[in-house]
């Protein structure tokens, strides 16, 4: 039998988490503006 779990971080834990990413995340606006950018 497979159990799923969810993982839900605090909005401070999803920050540190997506600033220490080795790898470069973004995301943009609706009008496909890039918002923002951690700092890889």
């Amino acid at each position: 039998m497979a159990v799923a779990m969810a993982i839900t971080l605090t909005p401070t834990e999803y920050r540190l988490l997506v600033q220490s990413s080795p790898v470069m995340i973004w995301r943009a606006a609706l009008d496909a503006k890039c918002d923002y950018s951690n700092e890889t």
